[in-house]
């Protein structure tokens, strides 16, 4: 018998198992997608947010706010202190309106519950774009500072701030889900063992005639091993499938959210897909063969 010719027994051997436990095979594939959905749920989520931060990076801003009785001689003081250091390319004056129309730009849900009796006055500023090359961070701290007490400044915001956060963030929900997506995982992979070891008792008889008329392990074991790879198989597809719906319907919801945008800006690539897939197919494949060495039954039959 070729490799093919075997390989494509094993198939149709595990399918017939599968059909016929069909209760078990899919307590193991659904065990398998779960695990695997989650990760690449969280996966997901930490691929856009690292996306959409790093091209935040090209428009950091620094924002210094001015009191709302800011002087002239003061703010145009500001202006010239907030020009002079090389990690400030250009900038530019907003006034009271601008802020608003940003405001309502941003989060015209907000600004549309609000209305406009109820709106607070948002304060004028003076802006400069961040070069993040340019930055000697124990220089940039005392200016910083320098600004913070000039004449006619009410705060100063640095939008590297929460950048940092975002950052932070999406490198705990990419920690937190591979944690969460192994721990799961292994759980599968043990299922998938457990699913075959109950297949392997049932053909007990059937292993003991194939191996009293010289059937190699080889051939005994090989069923069962590819019924472990195609339930991680599936697992993985079932698993891409779910995150596909999940996106899909995340878009459609989406609307005005600038939250739901970020995170849900774009699908895992094909390669990512593919890797997740054939994770799967790894911890079935794995699976399958801790449970047929460690069946005792199938070796001394």
């Amino acid at each position: 018998m070729s490799l093919l010719q075997a390989l494509r027994y094993f198939a149709t051997e595990a399918v017939a198992s599968m059909i016929g436990n069909w209760r078990a095979s899919l307590l193991a594939v659904v065990t398998c997608a779960l695990s695997l959905y989650v990760g690449a749920f969280f996966f997901l989520l930490s691929a856009n947010l690292s996306r959409q931060t790093d091209s935040w990076q090209g428009s950091l801003k620094l924002s210094v706010y001015l009191d709302s009785d800011a002087a002239p001689a003061a703010v145009e003081h500001i202006k010239a202190a907030l020009s002079q250091p090389p990690w400030i390319e250009e900038t530019q004056s907003v006034s009271q309106a601008e802020a608003q129309l940003r405001f309502d730009d941003a989060f015209p849900q907000v600004a549309e519950a609000l209305g406009e009796d109820s709106r607070i006055a948002l304060p004028a500023s003076v802006e400069g774009t961040i070069v993040p090359s340019a930055i000697d961070e124990a220089a940039w701290n005392e200016w910083v500072l320098r600004l913070r007490a000039l004449d006619g400044v009410s705060s100063v915001d640095d939008d590297r701030n929460w950048i940092r956060e975002v950052q932070r963030f999406s490198s705990w929900i990419r920690g937190a889900g591979l944690a969460l997506s192994f721990a799961l995982l292994v759980a599968a992979a043990f299922t998938i063992a457990a699913v075959v070891r109950l297949t392997a008792y049932q053909y007990l008889d059937e292993i003991s005639v194939l191996r009293l008329v010289g059937a190699t392990e080889f051939y005994v074991r090989g069923p069962f091993v590819m019924e472990g790879l195609v339930q991680g198989l599936l697992g993985g597809a079932s698993a891409i499938g779910g995150l596909w719906l999940t996106f899909a319907l995340a878009t459609a919801e989406a609307g005005s959210s600038l939250w739901m945008t970020v995170v849900f800006d774009r699908f895992l690539a094909v390669s990512s897909q593919v890797a997740i897939v054939l994770i799967g197919a790894t911890a079935g494949l794995l699976g399958s063969i801790l449970s047929i060495r460690r069946e005792a039954l199938v070796e001394s039959s």
